[in-house]
This record gives structure tokens, C-alpha cells and sequence, in this order.
């Protein structure tokens, strides 16, 4: 595990994963997240980006094409059991099956109606407003005061929110839903890897 805040902010972690039946995969995780100039936003950013560094790596072990062979039986070959003293007793098998309950998830919402509404960057220094027709602004405290406004739409499963910074330049913030978070990228002169919650 590692992190930097100097030029890029990004969490770097690595994961090993071991299993009984000898099997084990690797996985690692680059995070990038909001990097400022200033040590205390720049620590604040850097640890409210943990949990979903933590939680993206996961992701990424559980999505690993070996990661279901680490649930596996060991495959080596056991030894015979001992002769048993008396036969084994039978028992009819019940009339009624006990069946764990399937839990039915309902769909997820559309974005363009999950989506509007107020919103604060997990380092509290961006704030969101989308609106129902999805025109939005943005507005941060993270070197200066800056903001943004445009308009919205839903791309691929994601919103992508297009407009302009206050310093003339184009913006983008292209956002998925992860829980009840908008996680993605904000866009102006450079990248930013950004979460927000709902206010």
C-alpha cells in the first residue's frame, strides 16, 4: 500500500489472495483521486479516497478470471475413510425442502431520476447541483474559488455532465452510480478521479 499527493494523487495498492487449495492470485489498483497543493486538503482528499481505493481493489479480486477457482475443494486425493463398525443409517429424505429465501433486488433507478439533486465531494471541497432536466452546477473551494454549469445526459450506464469552467475552459464530469455515491472523473485542464455523496 502506498499513496503519493506531490504531482498525481493516487492510492497504490496491492492485493495477495491464498487460498487452502493452493491456489492464490494478485491483484493491484492504481486510485487516482482529487490531488490539491495544499497539505491539509491534500490529506483530507487522500483519506476519504481510502475506502473506495479499498473497495474498487476488491472489486477488481473479485472480477479476477482466477479468483472462483480460489473457492474450490482442494483436488488432492484424501485418504480412504477407516471400515465402519456397523452400516450406515438411512433417512428418508424430508417432505419439504429447506431452500435458503432468494432475496429479489429491485432495479436500480435511472439515473436521470436517482441523479438530481445536491451533492458534496467525499473531501467536501466540490459541491453538485443536478437539476430533473439535468442542467448543473459545480462549484469548489480546492485552491481558489471556482465553478461550472452545463448540461446532462446519460451515456453507456453513466452520466456525463458537459459545460464550462469558470476559467472559459470546456468541463466534463463523467459519473457512475456506486452505491448510493456518483464516483468518476472531473475534467477541465487536467483529470481528476472525484466522489461525491448526496448532501
Amino acid at each position: 500500500m502506498h499513496f503519493s499527493t506531490a504531482e498525481e494523487a493516487y492510492w497504490e495498492l496491492r492485493l495477495a489472495l491464498a487460498s487452502s487449495n493452493g491456489r492464490r492470485i494478485t491483484v493491484a489498483k492504481d486510485y487516482a483521486f482529487n490531488w490539491h497543493f495544499l497539505g491539509d486538503y491534500a490529506c483530507r482528499e487522500a483519506a476519504t479516497a481510502m475506502a473506495p481505493a479499498v473497495q474498487a481493489l476488491v472489486r477488481e479480486a473479485v472480477r479476477h478470471p482466477e479468483f472462483a477457482a480460489l473457492l474450490q475443494a482442494d483436488e488432492t486425493p484424501s485418504k480412504p475413510a477407516p471400515a465402519a463398525a456397523s452400516p450406515p443409517t438411512v433417512t428418508a429424505p424430508s417432505a419439504t425442502l429447506n431452500m435458503p429465501p432468494v432475496l429479489i433486488r429491485p432495479a436500480a433507478p435511472d439515473l436521470r431520476e436517482w441523479a438530481p439533486g445536491k451533492w458534496r465531494s467525499t473531501g467536501g471541497t466540490n459541491s453538485l447541483v443536478i437539476e430533473r432536466s439535468l442542467h448543473w452546477s459545480w462549484e469548489s473551494s480546492a485552491g481558489g474559488k471556482w465553478s461550472g454549469s452545463g448540461t446532462g445526459d446519460t451515456q453507456d450506464g453513466q452520466l456525463l455532465l458537459r459545460g464550462w469552467h469558470s476559467s472559459g475552459t470546456p468541463m466534463s464530469l463523467r459519473l457512475s452510480r456506486e452505491g448510493e455515491a456518483l464516483v468518476g472523473e472531473l475534467q477541465t485542464s487536467r483529470s481528476y478521479r472525484i466522489m461525491f455523496e448526496r448532501e
